[in-house]
């Protein structure tokens, strides 16, 4: 054993105390955050192992060797700590702060693993270089990899604005704007990398198996007063497979 790795294990011990406290908090950046230290400090000692890069995190993996992987991507201003919590819920009942994680698993009869990619986005740029979605892409590409995503089959589920297939209304109010973002400027209707990539995906659409769409009936408010939908059917829609429509139900940032 090399020195380097008899140190990691003394100050990975030292923590784990620390580190069980906080994989049992009712705080989910607190669980989820523990738990990829733990997993990814295990990897250190087997290489065949996956390890969980900084913008993905494992929600459950069932006991039984896992027949599929569902990734969940959330959309511009989202977060992996907000997007997927409980907004309407019944008092006497227990929120939850992720349903990917506490329900999802109750209705799916296979072993399964579920995932969820986390990345920051904003609507104004103040300072500094910004990260392009190529690079962002890449990136997170390479994490999906080395978490062992590819070995199974998958599904992804992206919610709002990490849908939108044709642009979306909001990006139009990007003029208003002092310096939007190239993550709200790529949703514009008229963006040429939106239209590009929106014609890759239909030179490989029809290798995927199920391809599934939702589309929401509300529209939220945006500035002067104005109310749209922030991804409409049109944007919605995919053109393989089913939509389907949901009432009282909207998007929001």
């Amino acid at each position: 054993m090399t020195i380097d790795i008899l140190m990691f294990m003394l100050q990975y011990f030292k923590w784990l105390p620390k580190l069980a406290t906080l994989a049992v908090s009712t705080k989910l950046d607190e669980s989820l955050l523990a738990e990829k230290i733990c997993m990814n400090a295990i990897s250190t000692f087997d290489s065949t192992r996956q390890r969980f890069g900084t913008n993905i995190y494992e929600l459950y993996r069932s006991d039984n060797a896992q027949l599929v992987d569902i990734v969940f991507i959330h959309g511009l201003k989202g977060s992996v700590f907000r997007t997927w919590r409980e907004k309407n819920f019944i008092d006497e009942t227990e929120q939850t702060l992720c349903w990917p994680r506490d329900w999802l698993p109750k209705d799916i009869n296979a072993p399964c693993r579920i995932l969820a990619i986390d990345y920051t986005t904003s609507l104004v740029h103040f300072a500094g270089v910004t990260e392009t979605l190529a690079v962002r892409s890449q990136r997170i590409s390479k994490q999906l990899r080395s978490a062992g995503v590819g070995d199974r089959p998958l599904m992804f589920i992206c919610h709002s604005m990490a849908t939108p297939h044709r642009g979306s209304p909001v990006a139009n109010y990007a003029s208003f704007a002092l310096r939007p973002t190239n993550d709200l400027r790529i949703l514009h209707h008229q963006n040429e990398i939106n239209k590009d990539l929106h014609r890759d995906f239909l030179n490989i659409a029809e290798e995927i198996p199920v391809i599934c769409s939702v589309a929401e009936l509300e529209k939220v408010p945006l500035p002067f007063r104005q109310k749209e939908f922030l991804v409409p059917v049109e944007s919605a829609y995919f053109e393989y497979g089913p939509i389907y429509h949901i009432k009282d139900v909207s998007n929001q940032f």
